[in-house]
């Protein structure tokens, strides 16, 4: 994602996390092609990508059930509980509870049909 050091317009992307079986391979792959740096592992294995030491994306154990990877792209939202009520009221679904992301930030995701789950959150410094 682009380094951004003022909020984000609503919906644009302002985040992305990538799940993947192997992140220590993901991690190899995106600094040979990217010349990304990443923090060390949190407890559960999810590292920050960086680009001149700002974060850009998230990478985390995980995949699809078929075990590809999977990019998970967050779109920026004023409100994350509003965001989320018109997730729902769209016919959409709640991916779970809302979580802190290494990013600054808020986080929340949702699923919208019949589209793999996307993210929603309020940047944040």
């Amino acid at each position: 994602m682009t380094v951004r050091h003022a909020p984000w317009p609503a919906g644009t992307p302002c985040w992305a996390e990538l799940a993947v079986q192997d992140p220590a391979r993901s991690q190899e792959f995106y600094r040979a092609v990217l010349g990304w740096g990443h923090t060390a592992p949190d407890p559960g294995g999810r590292v920050l990508a960086l680009v001149d030491g700002a974060p850009v994306a998230g990478l985390a154990p995980g995949a699809a059930p078929d075990g590809a990877p999977v990019w998970q792209v967050h779109l920026a939202c004023d409100r994350i509980e509003a965001c989320a009520e018109r997730v729902l009221a769209a016919g959409g679904s709640s991916c779970g509870p809302r979580r802190r992301a290494g990013a600054p930030g808020r986080p929340g995701s949702g699923a919208t049909p019949p589209a793999p789950p996307s993210g929603c959150g309020r940047p944040g410094s």
